[in-house]
């Protein structure tokens, strides 16, 4: 299970990455496995299912009255722990200083 843990900067991420799940009512373990089986679909519905998630996501915060670059940092945490998750891989862990 995702937690946070870390610095405020850190705890930000891992809160932003969690509204959309807390949004869904689903955990991210959850999603995560939704996703890998959505991806072995052969209907292109099913497969994008995550996309249109995302995207109905960004417009109730658009909805909301959220600024147009916090719904977009909304959308870049959330690529980016898809991502980690997906591949297994550390995304932060990668970045070049």
């Amino acid at each position: 299970m995702y937690s946070l843990q870390g610095s405020e900067s850190t705890k930000y991420q891992g809160e932003l990455r969690l509204r959309k799940c807390e949004w869904l009512g689903e955990t991210p373990d959850k999603l995560i496995a939704e996703r890998k089986e959505d991806m072995k679909s052969e209907d292109p519905k099913v497969r994008h299912r995550a996309e249109m998630y995302v995207k109905r996501f960004l417009k109730t915060l658009a909805d909301e009255g959220v600024a147009p670059n916090t719904r977009r940092t909304y959308f870049y945490r959330h690529k980016e722990f898809l991502q980690e998750k997906l591949s297994g891989t550390n995304f932060l862990s990668r970045r070049r200083t």
